[in-house]
């Protein structure tokens, strides 16, 4: 049987190297997140977990400002959803540590471009 969490799971901060692994794993594609998700009402049928969470658990990610889903590749099921991977489990960024993130993937993404001399506009 299933028990049903009743305290809020609070936001842990994570660290710069923990921030730094998320963006070269989404370069890398070890992890899906939602921003490759082209229509956002999509997001739930990808992490299914958002679709079957209760509202007391959904409003707790907005107060905690979680602006970022994620999860391993690895994680995924069997079946995918319109060429994207399901998963049953997710992991959140909030939105401080989003944009810390997303500058460690812009560096990280045109250190690789230049690396492999692919044009910036790829």
């Amino acid at each position: 049987m299933i028990e049903k969490r009743t305290e809020p799971v609070a936001y842990v901060p994570k660290s710069e190297e923990v921030l730094k692994e998320i963006a070269l794993g989404i370069i890398e594609g070890r992890i899906f997140c939602d921003r490759q998700i082209d229509n956002k009402e999509h997001v739930p049928l990808v992490f299914m977990i958002l679709a079957l969470m209760d509202e007391q658990t959904a409003e707790q990610l907005k107060v905690q400002d979680v602006c970022l889903i994620y999860e391993y590749i690895n994680k995924s099921g069997p079946m995918g959803i319109n060429g994207m991977p399901t998963f049953f489990s997710m992991r959140c960024l909030n939105r401080t540590d989003t944009e810390k993130m997303m500058k460690y993937y812009e560096e990280a993404d045109k250190m690789r471009k230049e690396f492999l001399g692919t044009p910036e506009d790829k």
